[in-house]
């Protein structure tokens, strides 16, 4: 959402709208990455500050300037700053709330569209832009195009690091966050921390004991401030006093400006460190012994109250001015309509204020010779989903007269505004009425949830946020307007009652915790927006591939397979414009940070009877939106569900297992030489082999050179070096991606394997391997293991750093014994069955590179196997060495 115009002018008044309350701690250590782990401790004022985080505005802010993009997501990295920064909070004694969105409102779909072309406008700018220049810092400065794995991330961590430190995670079941966030807020207490100009509007009807105001992260700073002790300060005057006297002046020092985050300036006794956004200054400088070290986070603070008296009119009207100034639900011909095009978005908001100021005044609508209402304007459609959250004449309504009347002195008092408002008359009644009936829609938008504990304050028996919603299995239940149980699947065992209940519990816990966000379209399933990754954006787009989408047809299949759930009886086709093909609009975006429409439904839940359109040969499809071509612009891609008899058989709802056994069967992982190796480096196989599988489609159509085997062998390199990021001695912090030179094929490589990670989570989310303990039997090495826990995580082994350090690099990265063994165990489980689309293929390589530029008469056709180790028992050498 957002209002245009107005984080621009919030920016502008900064010093009459805002007030600057900050937090504050004493700091005795330093938070460096090793020492990362479990530091939380009791604020010195014993006091805590609740703050309501807007989840997606987080990833926004922390991630863009400190983590770059170019290189195809640093994960890791990542990572590691979220829990910095929650650390940081901690010992300023803030309190985070996070609420994540749920799936947005079908209102919003031409919004997600235009913001969906954003990120690929990025990649084109980036692909045509040369290597020197791409790779240069200063491009890593423009706007870039986030991850699509940030948001498992920062789900992950929060989880790790959350529950038992006092974090507070809540995901919405569908709908947008704002609301909630507010809600929240005033049931807490709490400041709301976001990038949405919205919070400045939201809970325009709150007193003063509850909502404490809106803070822009674009405005936060970090306050470091190290006071060197009293007595070391007089000794080191003494000391220093003939070298910093001249003839009794004292030489002052200059500030120093480190860069543009912020800066350091010092004294003799003191040193301050200014630090502007989320990310927290550099904690382990100290520049004095036994330094007092003193940390601030800064929040400016926006109140609907104070906003309201800089406009001079009622808290109340603060949304119907957003709805006239332009929000993501105002009708998008409102602004032409009203403002001229010369008109600067701030001086918009002034005369929208004067123009609302006027209009309450008594008798302003003699001003008008305005008609009496149609007799089609019928008031109880206004009737506010919230008593008392909505426009002031919602709230005089007591009884059936009393909202009538209610409802027409609303509708008279915004047709007056939107009359004075008009730079020309409409050309017919209907057009003002339509256009007052939109307006009114799009207010109702800022009503607030009924009640903030529908949030989950509480828990339920498993641990889980309970909702307000109509049962604890929401959405995964038949309790919404189509109570519409899927036909029997050909193929697959009929579900019981108890079956099904189980699922549906099982998958709604797994969406509470977060650990179901590719699959989250579920209950609006007649669209799915797929988030893009750095990739090429000529040609055929990598999702769109029959090995990318074939993975996706099989997660939904093995969902619907369980839960029987599926909206059918319906002829409707998914939201399009007047061509019928694509649906694309121009959005007069604000500056506000849009989030990612990545892998989430749309529609709501009053308007799930236009789901899935039901096709002739009685098959159901799901929509995904990708770009057309090499152009920006969208279009449908049908994804055909169950056209073949299922075998899954409840797969989802049986023991971990047995998931885990049919998600390494779509790989092939359960037969041959990849059938004994450790669970997490066959993920990474099904990684590599998918890739490979990608890139042979795509070459076969654009008759591209096929993966070399010296690429693969640096792929799997790179994926072992950036798993032991996270599992590693204190997970070492990835390398400065400022020296790299992004070349074009490492750069598609990267995103082959991204688009492959994509693939991969939603499968394993569908079959809930994402965020549990997977045991497989199978790993009965090394030191005598027989299992081995871990959640499936493609990222883990996707650095964008990491990988392009590997693929450039003019010699192969060396490796201890450990990654040697694990390095040639991957090589021939990948290359098995894929050799004729591996480039060079000769046979498992030793530690240097082999050769891929032609081929020679003194090249050999196989390589010898190790010394003391025959070919067929590799395995063996793995005995006694920890992986």
């Amino acid at each position: 959402m957002g209002v245009a115009g107005l984080t621009t002018f919030l920016r502008e008044g900064r010093t009459s709208l805002s007030v600057v309350n900050q937090v504050a701690g004493v700091i005795n250590d330093s938070l460096t990455h090793g020492e990362l782990e479990g530091r939380y401790t009791e604020p010195p004022q014993g006091e805590w500050t609740p703050v309501v985080i807007d989840a997606w505005s987080f990833i926004f802010g922390l991630y863009e300037g400190n983590v770059p993009w170019t290189t195809g997501g640093d994960y890791h990295a990542f990572a590691v700053l979220i829990k910095k920064t929650l650390i940081c909070w901690n010992r300023v004694g803030i309190v985070p709330y996070f609420v994540f969105d749920g799936p947005r409102p079908r209102s919003k779909h031409q919004t997600i569209l235009s913001r969906m072309e954003n990120p690929l406008k990025v990649a084109q700018l980036f692909y045509r832009t040369s290597v020197t220049s791409r790779s240069h810092p200063s491009f890593q400065r423009d706007e870039g195009l986030l991850p699509p794995f940030v948001l498992p991330i920062l789900n992950e961590v929060l989880h790790k690091e959350g529950f038992r430190d006092g974090i507070q995670i809540f995901h919405v079941a569908e709908g947008e966050a704002d609301g909630y966030c507010v809600s929240l807020a005033e049931e807490l207490g709490a400041f709301v921390l976001g990038n949405d100009s919205d919070f400045a509007i939201l809970g325009a009807s709150i007193g003063e004991t509850g909502y404490r105001g809106y803070v822009p992260i674009e405005m936060v700073q970090w306050v470091l401030t190290e006071e060197e002790p009293a007595s070391t300060s007089a000794a080191s005057t003494v000391a220093g006093s003939e070298f910093d006297d001249d003839d009794g002046f004292t030489v002052k020092r200059a500030k120093k400006w480190p860069n543009r985050r912020g800066m350091i300036s010092n004294n003799s006794t003191t040193q301050t460190q200014i630090v502007n956004g989320l990310a927290p200054p550099a904690l382990n400088i100290s520049p004095f012994p036994d330094a007092v070290r003193t940390l601030r986070f800064v929040m400016p603070t926006y109140s609907p109250a104070t906003l309201s008296e800089r406009l001079r009119i009622p808290p109340t009207h603060l949304r119907l001015l957003a709805s006239l100034l332009g929000t993501d639900h105002s009708p998008p011909e409102a602004p032409a309509l009203f403002f001229d095009h010369n008109m600067k978005k701030s001086a918009r908001i002034e005369h929208t204020a004067n123009v609302i100021r006027e209009c309450l005044v008594p008798g302003a609508s003699a001003r008008l010779k305005r008609k009496r209402l149609p007799h089609y304007a019928t008031p109880a459609i206004f009737r506010p989903r919230a008593k008392d959250e909505g426009i002031a004449a919602f709230s005089e309504a007591e009884s059936g007269s009393a909202i009538a009347n209610a409802g027409d002195e609303l509708y008279s008092f915004i047709s007056l505004v939107v009359q004075s408002l008009l730079l020309r008359p409409l050309a017919k009644d209907e057009m003002l009425h339509d256009l007052v009936i939109s307006l009114i829609e799009a207010t109702c938008h800022y009503i607030l949830p009924g009640s903030p504990t529908e949030l989950g304050l509480d828990l339920d028996s498993i641990g889980s946020p309970i909702t307000g919603y109509c049962c604890s299995t929401y959405p995964y239940c038949v309790c919404h307007p189509i109570e519409e149980v899927g036909p029997s699947i050909k193929g697959s065992t009929e579900p019981n009652e108890n079956q099904l209940e189980r699922a549906r519990q099982l998958y709604a816990r797994a969406n509470k915790s977060g650990h179901m966000n590719t699959l989250s379209a579920y209950l609006h399933s007649d669209r799915s927006y797929l988030q893009s990754c750095l990739a090429d954006p000529e040609g055929q787009p990598l999702r769109a591939l029959e090995e990318a989408s074939g993975l996706r047809i099989t997660s939904w299949e093995i969902m619907l397979d369980a839960l029987r759930y599926l909206p059918c009886e319906t002829k409707a086709s998914p939201v399009q414009d007047e061509t019928g093909v694509q649906a694309t609009v121009d959005v007069d975006e604000e500056e506000e940070v849009a989030e990612p429409a990545g892998d989430s439904g749309t529609a709501g839940q009053d308007e799930l009877e236009a789901d899935i359109p039901e096709v002739e040969d009685g098959n159901f499809y799901v929509v995904d939106y990708l770009r057309l071509g090499s152009s920006t612009r969208l279009t449908e891609f049908y994804l055909p569900l169950f056209t073949e008899p299922a075998l899954y058989n409840l797969i989802a709802i049986k023991p971990v297992q047995e998931r885990f056994e049919h998600f390494a069967s779509h790989f092939n992982l359960l037969e041959g030489k990849s059938s004994r190796m450790p669970g997490k480096w066959q993920v990474l196989v099904a990684l590599i082999r998918l890739s490979i599988d990608m890139h042979t489609s795509l070459a076969a159509k654009r008759k591209a050179k096929l993966w070399t085997q010296k690429e693969v062998r640096r792929a799997i390199i790179a994926g072992i070096l950036s798993e032991r990021l996270w599992s590693g001695p204190r997970g070492r912090a990835s390398s400065d991606a400022a020296r790299l030179m992004l070349e074009t094929r490492n750069c598609h490589i990267v995103a082959l394997v991204t688009t492959a990670g994509q693939e991969v989570l939603q499968l394993a989310q569908a079959l809930r391997l994402h965020g549990a303990e997977v045991h497989n039997k199978a790993d009965e090495f090394p030191n005598g293991e027989t299992t081995t826990e871990f959640s499936i995580a493609p990222y883990r082994f996707i650095e964008g750093t990491v990988w392009h350090q590997t693929l450039t690099s003019p010699e192969e990265i060396p490796l201890d014994k450990e990654a040697t063994f694990v390095v040639e165990m991957c090589m021939q489980a990948v290359a098995e069955g894929r050799e004729s689309k591996i480039l060079g293929w000769r046979g498992p390589a030793t530690s240097k590179d082999t050769s891929t530029s032609g081929s020679s008469s003194k090249q050999k056709t196989g390589s010898k196997p190790i010394k003391g180790n025959q070919p067929m028992s590799r395995y063996d050498m793995l005995a006694g060495v920890p992986l």
